[in-house]
């Protein structure tokens, strides 16, 4: 009987990894039509209860264009300056990342459904190329569309490994220019630093918050006024006081107006 249920199991998981890592889902995913700095992959992690609009300003863990340039934010602990990272796809690579996001149900309308028992909010955004798919609570859950997601995720996060030499090693990003992202807090109470550069209120309106691109080297002030915990991010600014983000333009940004990561809010 033992011989017998071992056998059945080891069936049972290699037909589980069958599933889970099995064959093409269906077509190739089709990209042709977007330019050098569009977006065709985008991953994004969602953190918070509820999630906070400030999310929609945060660099993404993972952002594919389709010159196949891949922009990384460099991990760290704290609110240190943003630090961005760029490396380059090969073809193959791209249409290994892309059949993959495919075979994750990525590409197509997909029920990732629900947890039960869990309350709360946070997820995972994924964008493959046009289509723009949200799953809540990525890690828990035993459904195949949930247990392949999570397999996808876990080679994204190890990504360099996963592409081998179909990427290319880390470079430097030199953004074209840095976002401030402002939130009003209310009037000022004097014990904020006084903000070095122009009237944050006299930003662009993106969202909850006004937004003023400057060159980096403007920014040297603001960057070098450092806490304990990375930059500082509460300024005074024309009576108002104000809490900061500071946001790298990425390939394709046209300024402030697309600085907000509008896939983050369905």
């Amino acid at each position: 009987m033992g011989m017998v249920r071992t056998r059945v199991l080891g069936v049972a998981a290699i037909a589980m990894v069958a599933v889970l890592t099995g064959c093409a889902s269906g077509p190739p995913v089709d990209y042709s039509h977007l330019g050098a700095d569009d977006v065709v992959f985008r991953f994004m992690e969602l953190r918070g209860d509820p999630i906070p609009t400030s999310v929609a300003f945060e660099v993404p863990a993972v952002t594919v264009f389709g010159n196949g340039r891949v922009v990384r934010p460099v991990p760290s602990e704290g609110y240190p300056w943003p630090e961005v990272t760029q490396q380059w796809l090969t073809p193959s690579g791209m249409r290994r990342l892309l059949d993959a996001a495919r075979d994750a149900g990525l590409a197509k309308q997909t029920d990732f459904g629900e947890v039960d028992g869990v309350v709360g909010s946070g997820g995972v955004v994924f964008r493959v190329v046009d289509r723009v798919t949200f799953v809540g609570m990525p890690t828990l859950g035993l459904t195949i569309p949930r247990m392949r997601v999570r397999a996808f995720m876990a080679q994204l996060g190890n990504l360099d490994r996963w592409m081998g030499w179909d990427l290319s090693a880390e470079e430097p990003y030199s953004a074209p220019g840095i976002a401030v992202i402002a939130f009003e807090q209310g009037p000022e109470t004097g014990a904020e630093p006084a903000w070095p550069l122009s009237d944050l209120g006299l930003g662009v309106p993106v969202r909850a918050a006004v937004c003023t691109v400057y060159d980096a080297a403007d920014l040297a002030p603001v960057r070098n006024a450092v806490t304990p915990n990375g930059y500082q991010r509460v300024w005074r600014s024309n009576g108002m006081s104000y809490w900061i983000m500071v946001r790298p333009l990425l390939p394709g940004d046209t300024g402030c107006a697309s600085t907000a990561i509008e896939d983050v809010f369905g």
